[in-house]
């Protein structure tokens, strides 16, 4: 289902885009500019959390930190699947449906994840849901508001310039990197603000 015009879209976010954590603090940073409304699921923050736990105590501390500040931020952000969906709905990897439940219950408008093979565009396509690349999608929001980027840039990395560009491939995001150089967004390597997600 497309996002009316003039209001953000409700993306369900991945477990995929949550995990790395310079790519996690830069969405939830674009979240809280108005860029899109995230959704997560019981499950997602389940597999998140199983992730995070092998790199020790204080990275699990800081996941549930996030979790709550996200659904003090978006209440209702958390929406559970309906357990009839996850009864007929398929996918790939079937351990994924779950995603897929939630994405549905939740009525939002398409799921961020780096995860292309398990999420078809044309399933999703099928229940009126759009999946979005984090690599393509910032891209497309840097487009639409350059301003907006270099705020969430700003807030969420300390380094600029070439360190700043060499971070973003080093997640995978070269599309967006590429797009940063040529409109000098990035700026000169100076102190930042860090971001608090």
């Amino acid at each position: 289902m497309a996002a009316e015009r003039g209001k953000s879209e409700r993306l369900v976010l991945d477990t995929s885009v949550l995990v790395p954590r310079d790519l996690r603090r830069l969405l939830l940073t674009l979240a809280d500019l108005g860029a899109f409304e995230p959704v997560i699921s019981p499950g997602i923050v389940g597999e998140w959390r199983y992730r995070v736990r092998r790199d020790g105590a204080a990275a699990l501390a800081e996941m549930e930190a996030v979790r709550t500040r996200l659904l003090s931020r978006w209440p209702g952000a958390e929406v559970a699947p309906r357990e009839a969906d996850l009864m007929i709905l398929s996918l790939p990897d079937p351990t994924d449906v779950h995603v897929l439940a939630a994405a549905i219950a939740a009525g939002a408008d398409g799921i961020l994840t780096a995860n292309k093979r398990d999420f078809p565009r044309r399933t999703l396509a099928r229940h009126g849901l759009l999946r979005h690349d984090p690599d393509p999608w910032l891209s497309v929001m840097l487009a639409e508001d350059p301003a907006r980027m270099k705020t969430a840039l700003e807030v969420t990395f300390e380094m600029r310039g070439a360190p700043l560009l060499a971070r973003l491939r080093q997640l995978g995001l070269r599309r967006f990197a590429r797009a940063l150089g040529a409109e000098g967004i990035v700026g000169q390597e100076a102190p930042g603000q860090k971001s608090r997600q």
